[in-house]
This record gives C-alpha cells, sequence and structure tokens, in this order.
C-alpha cells in the first residue's frame, strides 16, 4: 500500500506473515515460469497515493516501491490506482512516467474499470497516455452490474449484450480503449473468479438478467472472496441443476425457484435468488476474444495452459 509522505507498507496485508508469503509466493512463481508482479494501492488506498505522489514526494515513493521490488525479486509492478479521478490524471502519468524509468525492462501495468456505454468513461485520451507508459492496461471485466440508476439486472462479467439498461460488457470495454488509440497488444483482461450473491428486499422475484430492480428491492451484500468460485461449488447443494448459460452474452450464473442462503457469517443471512459468476466455460471464452483479438494477455495465458500457440 502507498504510504502518504513516500513509504509503502510492504505487509502485504497479513500482518506479521506478508514477509514470508510474498518471498514463497514470488519464488514459486519464478520456478513456475510466472512473472510476479507486486500490486501497489487498490481500493480505500486513493488519498494515501495522491500525497505520496505529490512533486517533493514523488522520488521518495518510486524509490520506496523499487526497494520493495528489489527485495523479493518481483518482475514488476502493478499500479492499482482507483478510483481514476479526472483530477488526478497528470498526477498517475507523472508517477507512472518515473516508475517507467525507474524499472528499466520490468513490467508496469495499470488496472482500468470496465466501460458505461451510456457514459463511455474509458472513452478518454488519458488511457492512450497511459498505454505509451505502461505494458499493458487491465480491465477489471468483474462486477460489471449496479442495483438502480435505470440498470436492470445483469451478468458478473459479460463477453458481450451491452444495452441501454445492461450498458456493460468486456467487448465494449475493450472497444471503448481502441477507439482512443490503445492498441490491442497492451490491453489485458483481469478476470475474477469469483460472482455475486443478489438478494431480493422485497417479494420482486430476480433470478436472471435483464429483470427490472430497484436500491429498495434488491442488495447485494456479499462478493468477491466470500463468493469464491470453489465457494460457490462448495456451498450450492443443487448446483448443476441451478446452472444456466447466457450463450448470447458468454456469461454463467445460477437461479433459484427459493432463496438459498449462501454461509457469509453475516446477519441477517444472505438469501439469494440469482447468482451471476466466472466458471471455467465463462473464462474459455473470454481466452478465445482475446485470441481472436490480439489482446496482450488473459487470451493468450489460457491457450498457452491448453498447449496453444
Amino acid at each position: 500500500l502507498p504510504v502518504a509522505g513516500g513509504g509503502v507498507d510492504n505487509r502485504f496485508d497479513l500482518d506479521g506473515r506478508g514477509k514470508s508469503w510474498a518471498g514463497e509466493a514470488v519464488r514459486r512463481s519464478h520456478v513456475a515460469g510466472v512473472q510476479p508482479l507486486l500490486m501497489l494501492g487498490g481500493e480505500g488506498s486513493l488519498q494515501a497515493f495522491r500525497e505520496c505522489s505529490l512533486p517533493a514526494t514523488r522520488s521518495a515513493c518510486v524509490k520506496s516501491i523499487l526497494e520493495v521490488i528489489d527485495a523479493f525479486g518481483f518482475a514488476g509492478l502493478d499500479l492499482d490506482w482507483e478510483p481514476v479521478e479526472t483530477e488526478d490524471q497528470s498526477t498517475i502519468l507523472a508517477l507512472a512516467e518515473e516508475l517507467r524509468a525507474a524499472l528499466g525492462q520490468r513490467l508496469l501495468t495499470f488496472p482500468v474499470g470496465w466501460n458505461n456505454k451510456n457514459l463511455d468513461n474509458l472513452k478518454r485520451p488519458f488511457y492512450r497516455q497511459l498505454s505509451q507508459i505502461c505494458d499493458r492496461l487491465s480491465i477489471m471485466s468483474y462486477s460489471m452490474n449496479w442495483i438502480g440508476d435505470g440498470w436492470k439486472s445483469w451478468h458478473f462479467s459479460p463477453l458481450f449484450g451491452e444495452a441501454d439498461q445492461t450498458p456493460s460488457s468486456v467487448s465494449n470495454s475493450v472497444q471503448a480503449l481502441q477507439s482512443v488509440g490503445v492498441p490491442a497488444s497492451r490491453i489485458h483482461l483481469g478476470i475474477g473468479f469469483f460472482g455475486q450473491a443478489w438478494e431480493n428486499v422485497t417479494p420482486l422475484p430476480v433470478t436472471t438478467a435483464g429483470q427490472e430492480t430497484a436500491p429498495a428491492a434488491m442488495r447485494v451484500r456479499i462478493s468477491d472472496n466470500d463468493v469464491s468460485y470453489a465457494n460457490i461449488v462448495r456451498h450450492v447443494k443443487d448446483y448443476d441443476e441451478a446452472l444456466h448459460w447466457d450463450d448470447a452474452c458468454k456469461a454463467s450464473y445460477l437461479r433459484f425457484s427459493e432463496p438459498l442462503e449462501f454461509p457469509s457469517g453475516i446477519r441477517p443471512p444472505v438469501m439469494t435468488t440469482f447468482l451471476p459468476f466466472e466458471d471455467a466455460r465463462s473464462i474459455q471464452a473470454k481466452g478465445e476474444y482475446a485470441h481472436a483479438q490480439g489482446l496482450g494477455g488473459a487470451g493468450h495465458l489460457l491457450l498457452h495452459r491448453h498447449g496453444a500457440d
């Protein structure tokens, strides 16, 4: 995590175990022929990024980051500055340029949000400028939906199918970046191996994508680690019966005629009727798409795993 004043918190969010865990993760990655990246930042770190990226502290910040990379043997850096606000764009570019110079041949990547076709938030010259500095921009292609603001219920990570009331898809996000000059080879698909448990607050039965929703009627309280693919398979007793596939969107989801209690430890219990998620089939579709479009990552990795070139 960035630290105001130019330092870096390198506990890896694991208190006393973080450094030993990171060292072992890096070692195993190199043995397996994988390039391990140090991810800096993430949700909740915006203010610290702003403070450590000021002209007076930027060099100290870059120096601290390089010290961690060198100490553990990382192959590069994933600069996870989020959210990207308009007023921060020049600061981000300045920090990225200084990091690029310091990293040399090591990798520099940057995660970007998904595009809302009604807002075209990725259609900014900033992303073309950033792609000229970074090795790749990684689209965070997960949780690509919303409750309220005119949205209908929608998939977790649809490859296709964006519309006015379901305005997101992976392909639309790729197209948005390419429209401002980001080369396909520098676009990477960041794929999340988890899902979301949608709940009906009122009797409004939402069990699939494309249904009417409202914040007063729907909510999503758990996702990410709680609803990992492993937990989905472990806790959904009738998984095969509940599993559905949207072939137009290339997206998987579970639907339940009666609310299913999904274990989370929170109260009141999470009772879900619609659980969109990422599985092997949807990931394969993204890999094939990335390969066909000549993107710089995700698809190639998955296809290499199957022995293809």
